[in-house]
């Protein structure tokens, strides 16, 4: 199964999402397995789910891992933004990172979330 991750680009294509329309508008990185890896090994995924855990955000389901699909409201990262800007730029996988960062932009910009599809 591939592993992408997306946003919404407005609410109608997020809640065609919500009821199964796989032809939605929206940003979308289908991960290789080398970048999937390096978010996985490096730890941003576990990032995630530390901040789901201390309620920093709201993961919809438990957290972030290689068999589920997960997402984060925007709310969350726009509250927290600075913080998890800060920390994903910590990560050594720069350009796995760097993609990601464009997403969760996009995810603000646009008023909807960032989906974990794996």
């Amino acid at each position: 199964m591939s592993k992408i991750i997306y946003v919404p680009k407005n609410a109608a294509a997020m809640k065609n999402d919500w009821l199964g329309d796989e032809n939605i508008e929206e940003y979308s990185w289908k991960l290789n397995d080398d970048e999937f890896q390096n978010l996985w090994s490096s730890g941003v995924f576990e990032y995630f789910n530390r901040l789901n855990k201390i309620g920093k955000i709201k993961l919809n389901y438990c957290e972030i891992d290689e068999f589920e699909e997960d997402f984060i409201c925007y709310q969350y990262l726009y509250f927290n933004y600075d913080e998890i800007i800060i920390e994903l730029k910590k990560f050594s996988c720069k350009n796995e990172t760097a993609k990601l960062i464009e997403l969760i932009d996009r995810a603000i910009e646009c008023r909807t979330l960032i989906n974990f599809k794996f």
